[in-house]
């Protein structure tokens, strides 16, 4: 009812009702499933592999303890690392099981060792955001989270941010309309595929494993780890994650497994020189292109790059890195009114969107068989089709991202309305002589295509005539210039037994431009009876 607060459940049946809506209408594919799904692997083994890093470089500590006497400060240091990791196991740990909750109550594994549940939405809802306000999961877990990054924040030397944001405390978010009111919660679990939830946990894992590590890097440092002397060396890389979508940037750290900070290392991606923080790493950075992707629309890459750096002997060596890659080809979402074909010579308005380029999305777009006019936001442009197919090209920053085709169809005819005196007349009842004094006129667009595209569909006679007929001849007549056509001059004329002919040559249209165009149809003919 109007006026009345929905609860969180009716809130929720509505959202999973628009969402269906949604899907069906934008035509998602199950690829985009997949991509989760891929997306939450490559996520969770670099989980695995920071997590390793980390706790070797706990191991080195202890080590070095030992071998420097251990030294009341580096006694300390190591026991608060050691808080730090218990802290962090425990945190993951918490994420880990709710996770397997989550794989558990939407069906668990399949014979292939795929998701059963992954892309359920309902049973995700009810766990993360509850069907009471503020019961969900998902509240008690930013509360941990940000109790979490309170504690990482007592021994790092720069401040880390919350892992746990609301719309509003996001500078992405905060503006948009759309989004700035949700709480945690309902950003990341509301209306939210089982398979893309796992990921947004993933994700978080990722964020907290590398807050660990840079503490640990930090302890490791004041302890004596960067005087420390290997004879081995080996070259490594720590990317964001293997996958990416096409237009977005590839992002990774490469680096030396246990080098020497005092031996700052020059590195180069192809023949560019990267930039080299202290602590010896440095970061690279690209924008993705894409290619001929494969049947489940990924397409493996390799990026090779080189790092120098001296030996403990004081020797210039050079390593080669070499790395590959998962270009993950992007999903173009189109909505529009008419999604399926579009409407010739007219202003089919569109908003083509692709979701994972965020703030990055600036598209170019480039039709055959159509005009394009770009509207006021990104995404938003008007197609005037001048074939009978339309092929829309979606380019971003240089990168070709896909191509959508439509049908085109031709506009159908309008109907001509007739009334007397503001009402339909009875062919078989007719009007009285003496009553009939006005006849309105109107021609009216096919509703389909006047829900549609309401800019296009108005239409007005442009020649035609209302004349006054007895028997077989014509005693006066009255041309239409306008919706309202008076019968004064023909009034003094009506017999009963006379007709009221109602002649329609020639229509026109006004389109979206306000152009206007004139229609071909059947001249038209209505006549009424006078008694």
């Amino acid at each position: 009812m109007a006026g009345m607060r929905e609860t969180p459940r009716q809130k929720m049946i509505g959202m999973m009702y628009l969402v269906l809506t949604a899907l069906l209408a934008l035509q998602v594919s199950s690829a985009l499933i997949y991509k989760f799904q891929a997306l939450n692997t490559s996520l969770e083994k670099t989980v695995v592999s920071t997590d390793v890093d980390n706790r070797q470089k706990l191991a080195i500590m202890k080590e070095l303890v030992e071998k420097r006497g251990k030294k009341p400060n580096e006694v300390q240091l190591f026991k608060e690392a050691g808080e730090v990791r218990m802290k962090t196991q425990e945190m993951l740990g918490i994420i880990d099981s709710l996770k397997k909750e989550l794989i558990n109550k939407t069906g668990g594994y399949d014979d292939e060792g795929g998701f059963k549940g992954a892309t359920e939405e309902t049973e995700i809802e009810v766990i993360m955001i509850g069907a009471n306000e503020n019961s969900g999961k998902a509240y008690l877990l930013k509360k941990k989270l940000d109790d979490y990054v309170i504690f990482m924040n007592k021994y790092s030397k720069t401040k880390f941010e919350p892992l746990a944001r609301n719309a509003s405390e996001d500078p992405t978010l905060k503006n948009n309309s759309d989004q700035k009111n949700k709480d945690y919660a309902h950003l990341n679990f509301g209306q939210t595929p089982m398979v893309a939830a796992l990921a947004v946990l993933s994700e978080t894992e990722a964020k907290i494993v590398n807050m660990e590590n840079s503490i640990m890097v930090n302890f490791a440092n004041s302890i004596g780890l960067k005087d420390y002397k290997f004879d081995r060396l080996k070259p490594a890389v720590k990317p964001q994650s293997d996958f990416v979508v096409a237009g977005t940037k590839y992002q990774a750290e490469m680096f030396m497994v246990a080098t020497s900070t005092s031996l700052k290392p020059q590195m180069e991606l192809g023949n560019s020189a990267l930039n080299v923080n202290e602590d010896g790493v440095g970061t690279l950075s690209f924008v993705a292109s894409g290619g001929n992707y494969g049947p489940n629309g990924t397409l493996k890459k390799s990026w090779t790059g080189k790092i120098k750096m001296k030996t403990p002997d004081g020797r210039d060596t050079v390593y080669n890195v070499e790395h590959e890659y998962i270009v993950v080809k992007p999903v173009i979402q189109v909505q529009s009114a008419s999604i399926q074909s579009l409407y010739r010579n007219c202003g089919n308005k569109l908003n083509v969107s692709v979701p994972a380029l965020g703030p990055e999305y600036n598209p170019v777009f480039k039709a055959e068989g159509a005009t394009v006019i770009r509207g006021d936001r990104p995404g938003m442009i008007t197609l005037v089709p001048t074939g009978v197919r339309v092929k829309l090209d979606v380019t971003n920053n240089g990168n070709f991202l896909g191509q959508e085709n439509f049908g085109v169809r031709l506009i159908p005819l309008p109907t001509v309305d007739v009334k007397v005196n503001n009402r339909k007349v009875s062919p078989l009842e007719g009007i009285g002589a003496t009553e009939a004094r006005n006849v309105q006129i109107k021609v009216l667009a096919e509703k389909g295509f006047a829900e549609a595209l309401p800019g296009d569909s108005k239409y007005y006679v442009s020649e035609g005539r209302v004349f006054l007929a007895r028997g077989r001849r014509q005693i006066g007549e009255v041309l239409i210039t306008g919706q309202n056509v008076s019968l004064d001059k023909l009034v003094n004329e009506m017999r009963g037994g006379d007709k009221l002919i109602i002649e329609v040559s020639k229509v026109k249209r006004i389109n979206f431009r306000n152009e206007v165009e004139e229609v071909i149809i059947p001249k038209y003919y209505e006549t009424i009876v006078l008694n």
